[in-house]
């Protein structure tokens, strides 16, 4: 396994990971259940345990791909770009629903304000991961981009 593969595995936990988690916090949240909301932000602390070394393997994933043949180096920069923001909201939102779970131990109920935060941090996190898996899978697959010809050779 090299670096290339650690990269693959890892990735997917914030991508799958962060939706998840907040469509599971939204479900308690309507269905008026501590455990769920409980739940869903013990994953999102989870998915932030994940996602920095999802982005840190990103590094060595490049070398190893980089002399590929149909990589575009200038996607791999963009991707690395895109990936950044979305690492560092995943950490804050992590950051953020463990407090909720400190906070909503110690006092017995999950404070409001910082729910509404942790949901929208959710939110901006799933779009900027979207973002930077999208140019992600187009580093070394060219079906992917825009305008690309995919029809391939006729029969």
């Amino acid at each position: 396994m090299n670096a290339a593969h650690v990269h693959l595995l890892l990735n997917h936990v914030p991508v799958l990971g962060s939706p998840f988690c907040l469509l599971v916090l939204l479900f308690g949240l309507l269905r008026k259940s501590d455990e769920v909301v409980r739940a869903g932000l013990l994953g999102l602390v989870l998915v932030a345990l994940l996602t920095a070394p999802a982005y840190l393997s990103g590094e060595g994933a490049e070398d190893v791909v980089r002399p590929l043949a149909g990589v575009s180096t200038l996607l791999m920069a963009e991707h690395e770009a895109a990936a950044l923001p979305a690492m560092l909201t995943v950490e804050g939102v992590g950051v953020l629903a463990l407090a909720g779970l400190v906070i909503g131990r110690r006092e017995r109920r999950m404070p409001g304000r910082l729910l509404v935060t942790v949901i929208a941090g959710s939110a901006l996190a799933c779009a900027l991961l979207a973002r930077a898996a999208n140019l992600g899978g187009q580093v070394h697959h060219p079906e992917l981009r825009s305008g690309a010809d995919v029809a391939g050779p006729s029969r």
